[in-house]
């Protein structure tokens, strides 16, 4: 089984987050387009400094193979980059997920 961890959004994701998001077969489950490289900057700015917001990417060693989201207790957002979907990460995404969740909720 490959080891997901998840750890804290840091200023370098940027990039690989918007190129996430312009990703063409991850753009077909969107009712938007993807956002152009000036939006994606004001929009993670705010998230980066948002005290609700929690983002954390997922690795498998030092590949970055996905992402979490929330930004509320209700709802987590989860995302793997389109080549990991089909390797059965899910469900470890989403323990991994919960654990990183937990332990910043009780920091």
């Amino acid at each position: 089984m490959s080891k997901i961890s998840i750890r804290a959004l840091k200023k370098e994701d940027k990039k690989a987050l918007w190129e996430w998001r312009n990703d063409i077969y991850f753009n077909t489950l969107l009712e938007q387009d993807a956002p152009r490289w000036e939006k994606h900057s004001i929009w993670f700015d705010k998230i980066y400094h948002a005290p609700i917001t929690r983002i954390g990417i997922a690795t498998i060693g030092p590949l970055r193979v996905g992402s979490v989201i929330t930004n509320d207790a209700n709802e987590i957002n989860l995302f793997l980059k389109p080549q990991y979907c089909n390797k059965n990460l899910l469900d470890e995404l989403k323990i991994s997920a919960y654990d990183f969740f937990t332990f910043q909720a009780i920091k």
